[in-house]
């Protein structure tokens, strides 16, 4: 989600104090990485800025640099500290649940979101961020009303109607989705712009809308085929494997994808297990260890594993819904580890501190993918 940063309130005259002058400058050199998308360094300096300064324009500008450097934990003890010197700054609380969010921690988010003080008027940023938190905890009516206020802030934002689309679709109104998507595209969406025309060739599909369908299905393949390779672009790698009968394609699109996932982590150097003797380590990882197709599928392939050859470990980033196959799932394995609420810098820390031999992701490019935490090479 786009965020509109404050700058610091001016720049320190001449003769202002050094303490100032280093906290600006430490900002301006922020500002800098952050325009070359070098979080990690942008919000190294922007710490140095609040070290400087008390300008709650450089603790946010922290904050929303080390989430994006894919480091939530650290941007929520940065909003912590933010809350302490500044309680009424309400930007804190919407980029505090923006961290949370990136942790999979939707309740938490929420939870941040209404806490903060009723007297400070909500912005367009704050009920968007509380409208997405309520959506990924499958409150979709709640969101729709919140995404609803969003809009009558800012009705051009393309972003927000997508989004509501998304709560349409989920509730099972794909006609009224569909209108969603399309109004955003039509208004100039373009951080997932490929993404949401696949989904909206889908739902134009599923609605038995065939002339629309049509010149979607047009609109996107020749979107696809202009992208120049290497891209970092969100497209639909799923949609386009059910949609599109041709493998090149396919493969080019599953590239973009994966590019766009791994933007924010940098691999990890290759590894060999130093175990020379022993059981192999295979790990799988899912958000779907729950009753879901993923396990309903496979669990008896699980169970079957020849256990005097393979040492098997399950990693979920999912919920558990209490379901007889969840327990049966957890038992399939010696080893099961919940990962949820990792960022997946975290969670494949955790897959490396385990020695893994094979990970096998069982996302791939849908919904909750893992292919950032893939991207480090874990194992």
């Amino acid at each position: 989600m786009a965020i509109d940063l404050p700058t610091p309130s001016h720049p320190p005259p001449k003769g202002a104090p050094a303490g100032q002058l280093r906290a600006y400058q430490q900002w301006k050199t922020g500002q800098s990485f952050a325009q070359k998308e070098r979080w990690a360094d942008a919000a190294e300096a922007f710490i140095h800025a609040c070290h400087w300064s008390q300008d709650g324009a450089y603790g946010v500008a922290a904050i929303h640099a080390l989430i994006k450097a894919g480091q939530p934990e650290l941007a929520l003890e940065m909003a912590r500290q933010s809350h302490l010197a500044h309680p009424d700054f309400l930007l804190t609380y919407t980029l505090e649940a923006h961290a949370w969010l990136s942790l999979g921690r939707h309740s938490e988010a929420i939870n941040t979101l209404v806490s903060a003080p009723s007297h400070i008027p909500k912005d367009h940023d704050f009920l968007v961020s509380l409208a997405v938190a309520l959506q990924q905890e499958s409150r979709h009516h709640e969101a729709i009303k919140v995404f609803m206020q969003a809009l009558r802030m800012k009705l051009d934002q393309p972003v927000t109607h997508y989004r509501m689309g998304m709560s349409f679709k989920d509730l099972g109104l794909k006609a009224e989705a569909a209108e969603c998507i399309r109004t955003a595209l039509s208004l100039g969406l373009e951080d997932g712009e490929m993404f949401a025309r696949a989904q909206l060739l889908i739902l134009e599909r599923d609605t038995l809308q065939w002339t629309r369908a049509k010149q979607s299905m047009f609109e996107l393949r020749d979107a696809v085929g202009k992208l120049p390779d290497g891209a970092l672009v969100q497209t639909g790698a799923f949609q386009h494997a059910v949609l599109i009968n041709d493998p090149l394609e396919q493969l080019k699109v599953a590239r973009h994808f994966a590019a766009h996932a791994a933007r924010d982590l940098p691999a990890w150097p290759k590894v060999r297990s130093p175990r020379q003797e022993g059981r192999v380590r295979v790990g799988y990882v899912s958000a779907d260890f729950c009753n879901h197709a993923t396990s309903q599928l496979m669990v008896e392939m699980l169970e079957h594993h020849d256990r005097s050859r393979f040492e098997i470990f399950l990693f979920s980033n999912g919920p558990d819904d209490g379901s007889d196959l969840r327990r049966r799932v957890e038992c399939s394995s010696e080893h099961f580890h919940d990962v949820r609420g990792l960022s997946f810098y975290r969670m494949a820390e955790h897959v490396r501190d385990l020695d893994i031999d094979i990970l096998i992701d069982l996302k791939g490019g849908t919904h909750d993918t893992l292919l950032p935490a893939f991207s480090l090479r874990p194992a």
